[in-house]
């Protein structure tokens, strides 16, 4: 017994001596220093009561010697930073032991409580090593906005949306039969993963080219280190405008990184009254079609439809017109169908004929990456029935290789530029690296003069481009939804 006692009492001064030892081999030299992976970590804009991703930093000890950190401190002018250093949550955290080439993680995410005011909050921290007489800093920067929530919400009786703030959209909206939603100009509407705008009554948006109305999806973080989530498509669902919803008005409205832009249910056409009116506004990077429409009475001017995934237009049967209109399909991913197709049967069920009863383009710029740009089709039954494939284009420049010269004839096709030229010949911007896409034309584009001006005296609200710009600054207006105007004239 006496024995096991010594034994007992032997190993555990062993244990002590070497736990003293491993004590003492932490250094004290304030050469020795720690390596932070980010000086700087920067949340960009986050809603209120809004849980942010998580981001980290990893902290390297790569030298040759143990570091205690004595403390990791959480310093910020608000509270909202948390803070997990090695699995434990808090602000502050003593003793932090860092052995000689390891590592460990921080990670970090921001839930900022409601401000009460309407303009943006800019919110400073930092997380502050001190070791050994260093002081080591990541600075954490974000900005907090407060928004209205609205979750699975109806409107049901005329509602009038201002600016103050943005609307955070869960779970869809829905605009009831006989209400109207008005958006002024500058409000923006951010909306979750499958969250859609049904549309039962009317919608107006009265954006403008210095105020638009945006319609995103709602993360604001990056999907990859130098990408936002909004440049990728599908964030969102998008605007669906009902069978019994007309006199629908979209001015300055800006809708990106859906699932699909606005998509149109079959419903009878009135003679009197168009279904949707789209004016000076933007359709971009869309997994499916920016406009798909069934039987619908449409008319769209000074608006892009641009980078979709499916058609930019996919019209079956109807009644539209597009004036000073860009419609352009050069995404970054992989494309399937011709940027504007014109059917007179539904596309994914190839039903009985729906009569395309007008389909007119005038100054508008159609383009892409395939050969041909633009497609007709008609129902096995009906095939080649042209009296149900109404259809003119009239002063247009088309991305189409007429290898046949099938078009040159056609009385549909008047004063209309055929090119294949790069898509970079045109406009200013093909990114695809960044994502950045700028679809105004640059100055050697053979789109500069081409517009007929008889367009401007029968339709007047096209004598001022999308951005406002007077179209007859300089000898004849342009193709699209922009006017030129050289560096000299701005």
């Amino acid at each position: 017994m006496k024995k096991f006692l010594f034994i007992t009492l032997l190993v555990s001064l062993i244990s002590c001596l070497f736990s003293a030892c491993e004590d003492d081999d932490f250094t004290s030299d304030s050469s020795y220093k720690l390596t932070l992976s980010k000086d700087t970590l920067s949340f960009d804009t986050l809603y209120t009561n809004y849980l942010s991703a998580t981001k980290r930093i990893m902290v390297y000890n790569d030298t040759k010697e143990n570091i205690r950190i004595n403390e990791i401190r959480l310093v910020s002018s608000y509270d909202c930073f948390q803070v997990n250093v090695n699995g434990r949550s808090g602000n502050s955290f003593q003793d932090v032991e860092l052995k000689a080439h390891d590592s460990m993680y921080v990670f970090v995410q921001v839930k900022i409580k409601e401000l009460g005011q309407n303009a943006p909050l800019s919110i400073l921290g930092s997380l502050v090593f001190s070791y050994n007489g260093n002081t080591q800093n990541v600075i954490f920067s974000t900005c907090g906005q407060d928004v209205h929530l609205v979750k699975g919400a109806t409107i049901t009786e005329d509602t009038h949306w201002t600016n103050d703030k943005p609307y955070l959209i869960y779970d869809s909206l829905s605009i009831a039969e006989n209400a109207k939603l008005t958006i002024d100009a500058g409000t923006k509407l951010y909306f979750y993963t499958n969250a859609y705008l049904v549309v039962h009554g009317k919608l107006e948006v009265l954006g403008d080219e210095h105020y638009p109305v945006l319609f995103r999806g709602h993360r604001t973080d990056y999907i990859y280190d130098d990408v936002k989530y909004d440049k990728i498509v599908g964030q969102w669902g998008g605007i669906i405008f009902a069978k019994e919803s007309y006199d629908n008005k979209l001015s300055g409205a800006i809708i990106r990184s859906s699932e699909f832009g606005i998509e149109i249910e079959e419903s009878e056409m009135k003679e009197d009254v168009y279904k949707l009116t789209l004016a000076n506004s933007c359709i971009h990077n869309t997994k499916g079609s920016a406009l798909n429409a069934i039987n619908a009475k449409v008319y769209a001017y000074n608006t892009e439809f641009s980078n979709s995934l499916n058609a930019c237009l996919m019209l079956q049967g109807g009644d539209y017109l597009f004036n000073h209109c860009t419609i352009v399909n050069c995404p970054r991913n992989s494309r399937f169908n011709n940027a504007v197709m014109l059917l007179n049967t539904k596309y994914y069920t190839d039903e009985p004929i729906i009569p395309l009863v007008k389909a007119d383009f005038n100054n508008c710029i159609i383009y892409g990456t395939n050969q041909q740009e633009v497609k007709f089709g008609s129902s096995n039954e009906d095939k080649g029935n042209e009296e149900n494939l109404n259809y003119h284009f009239n002063s247009c420049l088309i991305k189409y290789v007429n290898t046949d010269n099938s078009f040159a004839a056609n009385s549909r096709f008047t004063n209309v530029t055929w090119t294949a030229v790069e898509p970079l010949l045109l406009f200013k911007k093909i990114d695809h690296t960044n994502y950045e896409y700028d679809y105004s034309l640059n100055p050697i584009s053979p789109a500069i003069n081409k517009a007929n001006e008889e367009i401007l005296t029968l339709y007047p609200e096209c004598k001022t481009d999308k951005k406002g710009t007077d179209r007859m600054l300089d000898a004849l207006p342009d193709l699209g939804a922009y006017e030129y105007i050289s560096e000299i004239k701005k």
